[in-house]
């Protein structure tokens, strides 16, 4: 890791310097300069080693926070120069950003990255990593817009290499909604102070964006037909992406769409929670005892979402039992949970 973030570190100056440049008289210096691509991938790679448990000293925090914040930049002028760039390679760039910093973000979520104990460390680490964490997440917002401008692409292929990166989306979506869970959790401990608004604003931001990506974007270029019919073709459209949802993805959107504030005031939000829970009860009799394990303990507490869905799940089994005995008792302990109304 200290290599790493040493090599990186003189590259970058070099790059900031104008030493190293696609213009450069130099083929060899011009050459040398790292893609945006490649500074995906590099911060993956410090996602990666967190992952693996190897400490991280403030220099590569501060590092990892500075890829974080230039891929962002990239991201922000890519839509701006879509017609003149390789699609398929923007797509790829995209791709390995989000997946760079969901995996930053879920490292972030751990309770002893961001909790008082390590703020007041004196490494100070806690203050990094909350500052890690806000530029990861803008990293994911600004390059989910990105994909939105490709989906929005009159080109048929253009929008249908957007199937590639459904998978980093979801990922996405689990991490960030883990991070909010987990800030839910240090608040509830008297750590509201120490974490303030802004970043569980982040949060619920990069969730809707997501969220709002990866079910209304048309994947086959056909995304203005959303403004002819609206309302039907956006119930049709998250319909369909639902029934082909894996058993986590179907989770991992629940439990995100539980912390976005903003679908009270947003139709498209409203009528995924309808979807999703609809969905979710059409599958109680393959629902696993883990998956309602899972959601009692990442849900929002403040949400109607698991009221409406523990509702939902215990009409149907009254009028048509399919759950498991285990299953069928872990429903019962989310609804001791979330069985009232939460604004009662």
């Amino acid at each position: 890791a200290d290599v790493l973030s040493e090599a990186l570190s003189w590259h970058l100056q070099m790059v900031d310097n104008g030493w190293i440049s696609a213009s450069s008289a130099n083929p060899q210096m011009a050459s040398s300069r790292l893609s945006t691509r490649d500074l995906a991938l590099l911060n993956l790679a410090f996602g990666r080693l967190l992952r693996r448990g190897v400490p991280l000293k403030i220099r590569s925090l501060k590092l990892s926070r500075d890829l974080c914040e230039r891929l962002s930049e990239e991201a922000r002028k890519s839509p701006q120069s879509l017609d003149g760039t390789d699609s398929e390679e923007l797509v790829s760039t995209a791709s390995a950003s989000i997946y760079a910093a969901s995996t930053l973000v879920m490292q972030a979520s751990r309770t002893e990255h961001l909790g008082l104990s390590v703020l007041v460390d004196e490494t100070r680490l806690g203050g990094e990593w909350r500052a890690l964490a806000k530029a990861a997440l803008s990293c994911l917002s600004n390059w989910t817009s990105c994909l939105e401008a490709i989906a929005s692409s009159s080109k048929l292929q253009d929008a249908a290499l957007l199937t590639s990166t459904e998978d980093e989306l979801h990922k996405a979506i689990a991490a960030v909604a883990a991070l909010r869970s987990q800030l839910s959790e240090l608040e509830n401990q008297g750590e509201d102070q120490i974490i303030g608004d802004e970043l569980p604003a982040f949060c619920e931001n990069a969730l809707k964006d997501l969220l709002e990506l990866v079910f209304l974007a048309q994947k086959d270029g056909s995304s203005a037909a959303l403004q002819e019919n609206k309302e039907q073709d956006i119930s049709t459209i998250i319909g369909s992406k639902a029934e082909a949802l894996e058993a986590w993805h179907l989770d991992g959107s629940l439990v995100a769409l539980s912390w976005c504030s903003q679908k009270t005031s947003s139709p498209t939000l409203a009528t995924l929670e309808d979807v999703l829970i609809e969905e979710a009860t059409c599958r109680r009799s393959v629902l696993l005892e883990r998956n309602l394990r899972f959601w009692s303990s990442r849900f929002s507490q403040t949400s109607s979402l698991p009221r409406r869905l523990v509702q939902k799940l215990q009409r149907a089994e009254l009028e048509d039992p399919q759950m498991d005995a285990v299953t069928a008792s872990a429903l019962r302990d989310l609804a001791f949970l979330f069985g009232e109304d939460p604004t009662d």
